[in-house]
């Protein structure tokens, strides 16, 4: 436990500094990548431990590893907050974030929509702001309405041109929700790996 302490103190320092860990990634050893795994996949431990052996296999030099960290991060929190923390990290790293939409039970207008222009609609990140908690997709300088995403704890509030809605974060790591189209709901998710 001392050692993952001593391995994490340099990631939240960094944290801390600049508002994200991994400003530059790390090449770690074989055994500081086992320690971050071994904590970070008991699920009984520490949920503070759990964070800091999260950002450290988040912040590894090796794209694997960063992936396997919000997989398996996601995959065994029970501890709120910290699947909160890593599902807003993999989003805030995300160079494009992809709304499925599902036509089920959608009425014509939404069925007509769909069919024109497809169930998937994939926008690239032009802004982020860690501090606001918001994705702009549009502005390269500052989040605005109609045009971004807000997070807000385990809630998503998506407002691009047409589609509003609100996402809640499932214990599987994805937003669930529904957009609305002209005031049509549609079910709707994100995921963020």
């Amino acid at each position: 436990m001392k050692k993952l302490l001593t391995l994490a103190i340099p990631a939240l320092l960094a944290m801390t500094t600049s508002g994200w860990a991994c400003d530059e990634y790390k090449t770690m050893s074989q055994d500081e990548l086992k320690q971050y795994r071994d904590v970070l996949s008991d699920a009984n431990a520490d949920p503070i431990d759990r964070f800091f052996a999260y950002q450290g296999l988040a912040c590894s030099d090796q794209p694997v590893m960063r992936a396997y960290a919000t997989r398996a991060g996601l995959a065994s929190a029970r501890d709120p907050i910290l699947r909160q923390q890593i599902a807003f990290d993999a989003l805030m790293a995300l160079p494009r974030i992809d709304l499925e939409l599902a036509p089920n039970g959608a009425n014509e207008k939404v069925q007509r929509f769909l069919k024109e222009n497809g169930t998937v609609f994939s926008y690239e990140v032009r802004y982020r702001s860690r501090q606001q908690g918001c994705i702009e997709f549009y502005n390269r300088g500052a989040c605005q309405e109609g045009r971004s995403l807000t997070l807000k704890g385990e809630t998503m509030l998506f407002n691009v041109g047409d589609l509003v809605g609100t996402l809640t974060l499932t214990d599987a790591g994805e937003y669930i929700g529904a957009v609305r189209f002209k005031g049509n709901p549609i079910p709707a998710r994100i995921r963020v790996y």
